[in-house]
């Protein structure tokens, strides 16, 4: 069974500040990337939704795949922090 290894930052804010953050990463999209070093969706805000998000997913390893557990915790904050540095010069 694979797991799904998923970063993400998820978006809740006030429509127009929602909107607003979720344009400056959608016009810097190529600049995070390159840092984050893989692609990123951008799931914007629409009509009826409280949020948005900006996330990089993977399928990999698996919950009965336990020698596997230190390579993915590993990776997934890896790849957390860098998101992190990717998204942070956006965030003021």
């Amino acid at each position: 069974m694979a797991t799904i290894d998923l970063v993400e930052l998820t978006i809740q804010e006030s429509k127009d500040e929602r909107s607003r953050i979720f344009n400056k990463f959608y016009l810097k999209k190529l600049e995070i990337e390159k840092v984050f070093g893989k692609n990123i969706n951008l799931d914007g805000p629409l009509e009826g939704r409280n949020r948005c998000t900006i996330k990089s997913l993977k399928y990999e390893g698996g919950y009965l795949n336990e020698d596997k557990y230190d390579p993915i915790f590993e990776n997934l904050l890896s790849k957390m922090n860098a998101l992190t540095r990717a998204l942070r010069p956006y965030l003021k």
